[in-house]
């Protein structure tokens, strides 16, 4: 089962072409039989992320001259932020459960796309966005988790324009 994936980003445009990003991306994530299996994490009674692998990551962001008369234009946009996770894991069932919002480390993105303006002066985007986290949390009762996470997602937005 697909688990949901939203997010928010706004551009602060500092000419046609250039502008800096902030990006908000909330990502549901837990880990299948396969996953437990090759990690060697078959010991945990919870693990998961499922109040969200929180990132936030700010940027450069540029776009193109438009594509021939299709009207759309092409976008792309590289940040570096931080994860915030609810963490949820429990090693044993009677040991401590961490339930917790935490720092997560470092995230980084990659996202490119296309923008359609639309009459009224907003547009639609259609992007493909890549992150990278390095995950490193802290368990209740000691210890921590560290995993490297990789996301991808094609994402459909609405952009609004409040400027020119």
């Amino acid at each position: 089962e697909m688990p949901p994936y939203y997010g928010f980003r706004g551009v602060w445009r500092q000419s046609d072409s250039f502008g800096w990003f902030a990006d908000f991306n909330h990502t549901k994530l837990y880990p299948n039989a396969a996953t437990i299996g090759a990690s060697g994490t078959s010991g945990f009674e919870v693990l998961e992320f499922t109040d969200g692998l929180n990132n936030l990551t700010f940027g450069p962001s540029w776009e193109f001259s438009e594509l021939g008369q299709t009207g759309m234009k092409p976008f792309f946009a590289a940040g570096a932020g931080v994860a915030l996770p609810h963490v949820e894991v429990q090693t044993q069932p009677s040991s401590p459960r961490t339930f917790e919002y935490q720092f997560g480390g470092p995230s980084v993105s990659l996202t490119a796309g296309v923008v359609k303006p639309l009459k009224n002066g907003n547009a639609l985007t259609f992007d493909y966005k890549f992150t990278y986290t390095q995950l490193d949390v802290d368990l209740v009762g000691g210890g921590s988790l560290q995993s490297n996470v990789i996301t991808n997602a094609i994402n459909v937005g609405y952009r609004i324009n409040f400027g020119k």
